[in-house]
């Protein structure tokens, strides 16, 4: 038995062993079998280089995976954080069209009883002289107004569906930004996406704030997720409403370079600095008052937007106003 140690990492030692027939073995084999062992230990510390190098691999794609969990969370927990700041606004948006609806339904009740009273007075005519004449209907029409009741009930019907339309479309805008969504990108159209955040964050924005939105269907698709991309366009809406507390022209619109479709969308109010643009996708960084708003709002905003390969300018002035530059790959 010919044999021999040779040391391992952490304090381990290794021993390695050769079985011979012969009675004696000639020293010229030891060079040969000190090489095997080189090249056994070399092996072998490979081996656990490999084996360290996997553990490591999953420990980092753990850490990667819990990550992207806690990024999830943090855009769903600042989306409904905006959403509870809105929260009175959006009931009030629904409330509106509820209200003039219930009204509505109240008149078209009345005209039904007009209809009956109508129905009643023709059926004692007939009772009485066993027929009808035009004249004596036409009198029974004017007594209650039946041209008017035609007209008006034709309206109320019409401002009804209007009213339900509108509430539909709060809630399923509503629905798709609360939804926390799956990360997939499909084509959208950023128009569309627009109009959704606009109609959520509309209650911000007071009766002397105007709205130019001149997005139209021409506007490229893009891959993204509209969930996540409303409360982007959410938050450029809310922020804007607060540096106009004044007044103001929210403007939004869009051109193209590039294989590019750029989102502009500029406000007319009180201004940055420098200093104050650096921080503005800084976690917790908020101009606002103490307890108005997470100062979570454009840096989340931001990681979205790297996520869907975005591009963001800000060009702003003091007094004169600010606009955000979007830039999005047009889907092909």
């Amino acid at each position: 038995v010919l044999y021999m140690n040779f040391a391992l990492s952490g304090g381990k030692i290794g021993w390695l062993a050769f079985l011979s027939k012969k009675e004696s073995v000639d020293e010229g084999i030891f060079p040969i079998l000190a090489t095997a062992r080189d090249d056994l230990n070399s092996g072998i510390r490979r081996r656990l280089t490999d084996i360290h190098m996997l553990e490591r691999n999953v420990q980092l794609q753990d850490l990667v995976n819990n990550l992207e969990i806690a990024k999830r969370q943090l855009i769903q927990s600042e989306k409904m954080a905006s959403l509870g700041q809105l929260a009175a606004g959006v009931a009030h948006e629904i409330n509106n069209p509820l209200a003039f609806i219930r009204s509505n339904m109240q008149v078209l009740k009345e005209y039904l009883i007009d209809y009956k009273n109508l129905h009643d007075d023709i059926k004692r005519e007939l009772a009485t002289h066993n027929n009808l004449d035009i004249s004596s209907f036409i009198a029974l029409c004017e007594k209650v107004d039946l041209t008017y009741i035609h007209e008006d009930s034709v309206a109320l019907l019409t401002s009804n569906i209007e009213g339900l339309n509108r509430v539909r479309d709060i809630v399923e805008n509503l629905k798709s930004f609360s939804h926390a969504g799956d990360a997939k990108l499909i084509q959208i159209s950023l128009n569309q996406c627009v109009d959704a955040a606009l109609r959520i964050a509309m209650n911000v924005f007071k009766y002397e704030h105007q709205i130019n939105n001149q997005m139209n269907n021409s506007s490229p698709l893009v891959l993204g997720d509209l969930g996540q991309l409303q409360q982007v366009f959410m938050n450029f809406f809310i922020n804007a409403a607060y540096a106009m507390q004044g007044g103001g022209k929210l403007s939004i619109w869009h051109t193209e370079e590039n294989q590019r479709v750029i989102i502009h969308v500029k406000d007319t109010g009180c201004g940055m600095n420098e200093e104050t643009i650096s921080k503005l996708f800084t976690p917790f960084f908020t101009t606002k008052p103490v307890g108005v708003g997470t100062g979570l709002g454009l840096s989340v905003s931001y990681v979205i937007l790297e996520a869907h390969n975005v591009q963001v300018t800000v060009d702003s002035e003091i007094g004169l106003g600010t606009t955000f530059n979007l830039s999005f790959p047009v889907s092909i």
